[in-house]
C-alpha cells in the first residue's frame, strides 16, 4: 500500500442514474416553459376579452356573444394544444370538442328561450333570474347525466376507462 498519496474513491454514476437526471432537467424545462406560455395565454385572453366588451358595451346581448366568443375560441386553442400534447389527430381533438359544444349549445338555446319568455312577461328580481337560469341548468343536468353516473359509479365502483375521444357520456 502506497500512503504517501491519498487516493480518491469517486463512485461512478450508472447509466441509467444520468438518463433519470436529464429526463427530470427535461420534464422541469417543459414544465416551466408549459407554465409561462399558459400565463402567457391567460394574460393575451384576458386583453382581448377585455376589448370585445369594451367594443360591445352599448348591448348586454353583445357583449354575451362577444364573450361567449372569446371563450369557446381560448378553449378550442386548449384543447387543441392538449390534443397536441397527447400526439392526437386534429380528428380526435374535434371528436373531443363536439359533446362540450352540444351541451353549449342547449343551454344557450335555453337562455335564449328564456330571454324571449322574460321579455313577454317581464317579471323582476328572482323569478327573472330563476326564469333565465332554470332551463339551461336542466339542460345542462339532462346533457351531463350520463357523465355524472359515469364519473361515480367509477369512483365508488371498478376502475375507469379512459377514451380521450370517446363522447360516452354525453347524449347522442
Amino acid at each position: 500500500m502506497n500512503f504517501s498519496r491519498p487516493q480518491r474513491i469517486q463512485k461512478q454514476r450508472r447509466p441509467a442514474d444520468a438518463r433519470l437526471r436529464q429526463a427530470f432537467a427535461r420534464g422541469v424545462r417543459d414544465n416551466v416553459l408549459g407554465e409561462a406560455g399558459v400565463q402567457v395565454v391567460r394574460g393575451g385572453a384576458m386583453v382581448v376579452l377585455a376589448l370585445a366588451v369594451v367594443c360591445t358595451a352599448r348591448g348586454g346581448l353583445a357583449v354575451s356573444v362577444a364573450m361567449s366568443a372569446v371563450e369557446l375560441t381560448i378553449s378550442g386553442v386548449g384543447q387543441l394544444i392538449a390534443a397536441h400534447m397527447l400526439r392526437a389527430n386534429l380528428f380526435s381533438a374535434a371528436a373531443a370538442i363536439i359533446p362540450g359544444l352540444k351541451t353549449a349549445a342547449l343551454c344557450g338555446a335555453g337562455v335564449r328561450g328564456a330571454a324571449v319568455l322574460c321579455a313577454s312577461l317581464q317579471p323582476r328580481g328572482v323569478p327573472a333570474l330563476a326564469m333565465t337560469v332554470l332551463p339551461a341548468a336542466a339542460a345542462f343536468a339532462w346533457m351531463e347525466a350520463a357523465t355524472a353516473h359515469e364519473l361515480l359509479s367509477h369512483a365508488f365502483g371498478a376502475s375507469p376507462r379512459v377514451d380521450f375521444a370517446g363522447a360516452q357520456g354525453e347524449r347522442a
